[in-house]
């Protein structure tokens, strides 16, 4: 079993690491140390990453039901599944992408109280991402289906292929007609256009199949992912868009270093994320052939163990060159305050790990709605208290990061509690 949990994964956490530092030289270029460019940027990026989880729920549901199909050998059912993914995906996009267009300046200035030039920077940067979330989807659902086929070294071959290109489109763009931010977002969305159809291509036959499939599942993969959207929402409103909010009230300068800390914990929690793709994969799959009782405990074990080694290797490269990896994005006097910021929000997150993975195995056990319950009483308790404290004058950087960290705390736990029962009556 570690074999193969380190096969599946390891090609995926390579990928998402050479994304990121694609992506950080990217970032670079486009903030120039300017803090009003880093807190529009990463605001609007981490808005948008919030709205594809909750959107993306749909993939994850597909994730889940087609690895059940794979591991019961139910051809029929899983080429369903991919018609329907494609249909629900294509709607949800286009969609998505009107109404950021539309809305997107109303929104930042109402919910994050952005004004003036920053509010003009995030404006464009969101305007130009609008196909994000349509590409997305798209990107979510055909590596899922490489990820079912035991695949995933060819996410690794062709990210890398884009992220050569995502190279020269961004110097182009930013350099040669120096366009600065715009030129980054374009080369952003261009990059993901790219990966999709070169997705597309790998895939071609067996999306083919899939839309001459007769059978439709939209109802199945809906019902399935209406929790995980619930789930994704208490996530994302909770840890992202309320705490972003209530952050970008602290000041700019508060904010900016609260991105390059986000930038940092998102390094070493690649990790974390990509062992919660093989617990999803391995956990539903061994429901699909009845054999999660022998399976389940390696699966945690090792999944678990690998992530925290990974978390606490990262933690300790940030402590000894924080300071140098801050100062490429802001000024001096920001970059020596990374540190100690750094090390309060990693070390508050540490449940992260547990929560997240804990999280992933309920959900391939068709717990989702158990998970989304818990969820939404503890994030929404940690949420009015946040916001009460904001009222009150009573908040501080430190303060919401502790609230943060409690809350994955006791998720953690009260998961652990489910997943013993769950396991009692199987």
């Amino acid at each position: 079993m570690l074999a193969k949990i380190q096969k599946f994964t390891l090609p995926l956490m390579l990928t998402q690491l050479l994304q990121l530092l694609v992506g950080q030289l990217t970032m670079i270029i486009a903030v120039n140390k300017s803090t009003n460019n880093m807190s529009g940027i990463t605001t609007v990026q981490s808005f948008l990453y919030a709205l594809a989880g909750i959107l993306g729920a749909v993939a994850f549901a597909f994730n889940i039901l087609g690895s059940e199909a794979v591991g019961a050998k139910d051809d029929k059912k899983y080429q369903a599944l991919i018609k329907a993914s494609l249909i629900i995906n294509l709607s949800v996009g286009l969609i998505s992408g009107v109404v950021l267009v539309l809305g997107g300046h109303l929104f930042l200035s109402v919910i994050y109280g952005f004004s003036g030039e920053i509010l003009k920077v995030a404006t464009w940067y969101l305007l130009i991402q609008s196909p994000y979330i349509l590409l997305i989807l798209f990107t979510f659902l055909f590596t899922n289906l490489l990820k079912m086929k035991k695949k995933t070294q060819w996410i690794l071959y062709i990210s890398t292929l884009t992220m050569l290109f995502n190279i020269g489109i961004n110097w182009f763009f930013v350099q040669y007609l120096s366009w600065g931010i715009i030129g980054a977002s374009l080369s952003s969305t261009c990059i993901l256009t790219i990966s999709v159809l070169t997705y597309g291509f790998i895939l071609r036959h067996t999306l083919a199949k899939a839309l001459t499939s007769r059978v439709m599942a939209i109802g199945d993969i809906l019902q399935k992912s209406l929790p995980l959207v619930g789930q994704e929402i208490l996530e994302g409103v909770v840890l992202i868009v309320v705490f972003d909010a209530l952050i970008a009230r602290l000041g700019v300068n508060t904010l900016a270093l609260y991105a390059i800390c986000m930038q940092a914990i998102t390094f070493i929690k690649i990790p974390t994320m990509m062992y919660g793709n093989a617990v999803t994969i391995f956990v539903a799959e061994a429901k699909g052939n009845n054999s999660v009782k022998q399976d389940l405990s390696s699966i945690l074990r090792i999944t678990i163990t690998s992530s925290s080694i990974f978390y606490f290797s990262g933690m300790v490269l940030f402590n000894l060159f924080g300071s140098n990896y801050a100062s490429l994005f802001v000024n001096q006097e920001l970059a020596t305050q990374f540190k100690i910021a750094f090390m309060t929000v990693a070390s508050l997150t540490v449940f992260s790990i547990s929560y997240e993975l804990l999280k992933y195995c309920l959900q391939a056990l068709g717990e989702e709605k158990k998970v989304l319950n818990l969820t939404f009483f503890v994030n929404g308790s940690a949420c009015l208290i946040m916001i009460i404290c904001q009222l009150l004058s009573m908040s501080s950087f430190t303060f919401l990061y502790v609230m943060n960290g409690l809350a994955l705390l006791l998720l953690s736990i009260t998961f652990i509690w489910k997943l013993k029962m769950k396991m009692k009556l199987m």
